[in-house]
């Protein structure tokens, strides 16, 4: 339960993330700009669609670094929230949600079909 406004749905955030290195559980490789895992936010899981920031080309084992986040799923979320990214069943790196970026109309579009189709098929 949350108080009517405090949290806004969104597809689009920006997070500042740490890799974890193999030896603390994480990647031995490094990820690029289109990695697809699993966020885990709260209680919520769904793919994100990894973004790098502009001149970065791979993120290391070890980096903390801010990365663009497209959601699978909207979901309500906040500035300061905590995540983890997950890959075939562990933890790669760990975040924290440093802004809400606006969803495209493409985004917006894509999820009123989704949710116009789980409707009709009910």
């Amino acid at each position: 339960m949350s108080a009517p406004g405090s949290l806004e749905v969104r597809r689009n955030i920006k997070g500042e993330i740490y890799v974890l290195k193999a030896d603390e559980g994480g990647r031995n490789k490094p990820f690029f700009t289109g990695y697809r895992p699993q966020v885990f936010i709260r209680t919520a899981d769904t793919a994100v669609d990894m973004t790098l920031p502009e001149g970065t080309e791979m993120a290391m084992p070890g980096d903390n670094i801010t990365v663009g986040m497209k959601l699978n799923y909207p979901l309500p979320v906040v500035v300061g929230q905590r995540f983890a990214i997950r890959e075939g069943g562990k933890t790669v790196a760990a975040g924290v949600i440093t802004e809400l970026c606006e969803d495209s109309k493409e985004d917006i579009i894509e999820e009123e079909e989704r949710a116009a189709k789980t409707k009709a098929s009910a």
